[in-house]
């Protein structure tokens, strides 16, 4: 979903500064056309700009603990597994989601054959996109939000969420990829429209019509089942010129002296460097 801000107010002096971003990741279970959308079927998983950065380590893992516990039930009585998902090469198409989908199936599901889709941009509308726009639609009703709880109600009215730290936590699938996977490929992740993952082969497609070919990931000697990525610890990426612009902020909006503390609490250990960009699809 677009990055929701905290605090949010209608006042022009919100709208020109500095925001603490709170981001919102739609996983939803879809039945097909024309089938109501039921709110155990739709899982938001959520976290805060001064808990972690928004890369492809943060949505493998969200993705695994769907896939490990909330549809655990599911897939363990399924042969297929079919995902859609846009073509964001820093979060969704990489290696690294990848790997955990390799390693997921030959751990805990090895009978599922997984094929992946990415639709054309322009000419698709996916599932989740619903969601956000309802979720856009309550929030509008809003003129000022200044806590993270006030966006909870907002998403638990419809949603089922998982918030971060309490629910789900974020592992390193970056880097147990680069020791697990080879770089040498004589196909880009990044021109596929269609991967399938059947084995421990990768088949991917250029189009939707044809014949996937099979491709090994893996480097020499190394296993699936050996895969296990490390815990990451919590990654505040708020610098410094941030956090007093949104304190400046909070000042000018009159906010009560509890809502100050929050933010002066929350934003305390700021990041002070730049997270790089995450695109590890080659």
């Amino acid at each position: 979903m677009e990055n929701l801000v905290l605090p949010r107010s209608a006042i022009c002096q919100t709208y020109y500064s500095q925001q603490v971003y709170f981001y919102v990741f739609g996983v939803v279970r879809h039945h097909g056309r024309g089938e109501p959308q039921s709110q155990h079927e739709i899982n938001l998983y959520t976290w805060l700009e001064y808990e972690n950065s928004k890369d492809s380590n943060i949505v493998a893992s969200a993705l695994h603990h769907y896939f490990s516990s909330v549809a655990s039930v599911d897939l363990r009585q399924c042969q297929s597994l079919r995902l859609f998902s846009d073509s964001c090469y820093g979060q969704n198409k990489n290696i690294n989601v990848l790997s955990m989908l390799f390693a997921m199936r030959s751990q805990l599901y090895p009978q599922l054959n997984i094929t992946y889709f990415f639709p054309i941009q322009g000419q698709s509308f996916l599932p989740p996109d619903r969601v956000f726009g309802r979720i856009e639609q309550e929030i509008q009703k809003h003129t000022t939000i200044l806590l993270l709880e006030e966006y909870n109600n907002i998403l638990q009215k419809h949603d089922t969420v998982y918030q971060y730290g309490k629910d789900w936590q974020c592992y390193d699938f970056k880097e147990a990829a680069a020791r697990f996977t080879t770089t040498q490929r004589s196909f880009k992740i990044s021109e596929a429209r269609v991967l399938q993952i059947s084995g421990d082969k990768l088949g991917p497609k250029p189009a939707f019509a044809g014949e996937f070919c099979q491709h090994s990931l893996l480097k020499r000697g190394k296993k699936w089942f050996q895969f296990k990525p490390a815990l990451l610890p919590d990654v505040n990426c708020i610098k410094e010129a941030n956090r007093t612009v949104v304190l400046k902020l909070l000042g000018e909006l009159g906010t009560p002296k509890a809502v100050q503390e929050f933010y002066e609490n929350t934003l305390a250990s700021y990041g002070g460097k730049d997270i790089e960009k995450d695109l590890e699809d080659e």
